[in-house]
């Protein structure tokens, strides 16, 4: 439970010892005790605890965990997180699904729409005009299928997008009419209508309009028939969330099964559903079924090794190029030339008894008033 709030395995490895009454200067300090628990047991717990419940609406978004180079100031990502938060038809909201994967891709997306086993399709379904969550909604539910449920764009993310087109054409003023036209742009048609005429005498508010026109007119038509539920603010506050509790060691979760079983045990703590006599009943309810045997073995949720890695691929990473070590070298250095009787170091082309020194020449002898005559 410990670690779906935030504390690493090798902290929660700790406290397990200790509770245990054992010494921690016998063990390595490592988390792999926790690691393993999280591996074999957190699947009962998230199985028990998933949702079950419709979501009327749910709101799609995704965060990224960075790794900067502090010399350059470059950063590269680790992993992405796609998030999927929901709100049924009586109120409830919470998060529905977290998934990690090294990219960000539809298929991403897709495989986390699969994994929430959604009794059907919500009504409707918010984003920030992510291209590829709108291509994994494609895959998942087609157009024109009976049961699709409606895209809806971001009303926030909208009107911050036309702010700054009206920027560009110093339009923005609070009190202008292009600013009161906004007002109201998105929440019906005559809004959208009226600020369309206006935004046409300007120049890149009016490019943006006939490129996002179509889509913005169609979401303001149906606005009135959709859940209120217009923002993606709350996957956005469970995102900031999830990076204030495992941003500081995203650089250690570099297996993927196991980062999303936590991710899992996240989930249920923002959700308020994490407490130790659940766990503790869910465990032994799921053991007393199995006669006391474990879910899995230990040790079989580790990532594999590459041939000739020195060690194994993160499957939270992307792949990376592996560097087969050059057949002449001894110490496995590749481009490195291999030492040996008759090969000097310097000079490997030469062998060591052919290798002659240059002759020194004699130093002249100078001549001036510090020599004597």
């Amino acid at each position: 439970m410990a670690v779906g709030r935030g504390v690493s395995y090798s902290l929660a490895s700790q406290r397990a010892r200790v509770a245990a009454g054992r010494n921690l200067m016998n063990g390595d300090g490592a988390g792999g005790l926790v690691a393993e628990w999280v591996d074999v047991w957190a699947p009962v717990v998230i199985a028990a605890l998933a949702e079950t419940a419709q979501p009327e609406t749910l709101v799609l978004d995704g965060t990224d965990f960075n790794w900067t180079n502090r010399r350059t100031g470059t950063q590269r990502r680790e992993f992405a997180v796609q998030i999927a938060y929901g709100y049924t038809a009586d109120g409830v909201r919470r998060v529905w699904g977290v998934r990690a994967a090294p990219t960000a891709q539809a298929e991403d997306y897709a495989a986390l729409l699969h994994d929430l086993h959604l009794p059907a399709p919500p009504r409707s379904i918010v984003i920030d005009d992510d291209k590829a969550i709108q291509a994994a909604l494609r895959q998942v539910w087609p157009p024109g299928t009976a049961d699709a449920p409606v895209v809806f764009l971001c009303e926030h993310h909208l009107r911050e997008r036309v702010i700054a087109v009206l920027r560009k054409d110093d339009a923005h003023a609070s009190k202008g009419r292009w600013m009161r036209r906004l007002d109201t742009a998105f929440r019906r048609d005559e809004g959208w209508e009226e600020f369309s005429e206006v935004a046409a005498e300007l120049g890149a508010t009016a490019d943006w309009v006939r490129t996002n026109g179509p889509a913005v007119a169609a979401q303001v038509a149906v606005r009135h028939e959709l859940p209120a539920h217009r923002s993606n603010a709350g996957a956005e506050a469970a995102a900031a969330r999830l990076r204030n509790l495992l941003e500081q060691r995203s650089f250690a979760l570099r297996n993927a099964r196991r980062t999303n079983l936590l991710l899992g045990l996240v989930r249920l703590h923002l959700n308020n559903l994490d407490d130790a006599d659940t766990y503790h009943r869910i465990m032994r309810e799921h053991a007393e079924a199995c006669q006391g045997r474990a879910p899995q073995p230990q040790r079989t949720g580790r990532d594999t090794y590459v041939p000739g890695a020195k060690r194994a691929q993160p499957s939270l990473r992307l792949p990376q190029e592996v560097t087969t070590p050059s057949p002449t070298s001894a110490r496995g250095g590749a481009g490195k030339p291999a030492r040996g009787p008759g090969v000097d170091a310097r000079s490997p082309r030469a062998p060591r008894a052919a290798r002659q020194l240059p002759q020194a020449s004699p130093r002249p002898r100078r001549t001036g008033r510090s020599n004597p005559p």
